[in-house]
């Protein structure tokens, strides 16, 4: 049996792996806001975006409501072999199954917790792209200033 003192020694380390992560996701993302193109600076916001999307998509269809499954089993040649469609219920008790509306609440409240980093990766994207509009109007105006 694991003590409790290594699961927490665990979970630190997990913890502290994931904020490394994470700060170099951001190191990452001011390096790429900062090359000269646009675009590589938007790689990180849209991967954010659409695992934050892809996420709450998710949760949504894992906690829906009753509803049938359908198992079709294909041959070797492609040819449907069997088609089966069960009813899916609830649990009576409190968990998956929810209603239509907790569950589009729930989708909503993960997609909003899971764009905090497509927030932070587009504030860092934005200001480096302003830091790089004003040096560029400098040399413009150096330029200028030169003739």
């Amino acid at each position: 049996m694991v003590s409790e003192t290594t699961i927490a020694v665990r979970t630190l380390i997990a913890l502290l792996a994931l904020i490394a992560v994470f700060a170099g996701t951001i190191v990452l993302q001011v390096y790429l806001s900062r090359r000269e193109s646009r675009w590589p600076g938007l790689v990180l916001p849209i991967l954010s975006f659409i695992l934050a999307l892809t996420a709450a998509l998710a949760l949504m269809l894992l906690t829906a409501g009753p509803g049938t499954l359908t198992v079709t089993e294909y041959g070797p040649d492609g040819t449907v072999i069997n088609t089966q469609t069960t009813e899916v219920e609830p649990e009576p008790e409190p968990g998956p199954g929810r209603s239509v509306g907790e569950t589009l609440i729930g989708g909503g409240i993960a997609f909003l917790v899971a764009n905090i980093p497509t927030v932070i990766y587009t504030a860092i994207y934005c200001g480096e792209r302003e830091k790089f509009r004003r040096r560029e109007q400098m040399k413009k105006m150096n330029i200028q200033d030169l003739e």
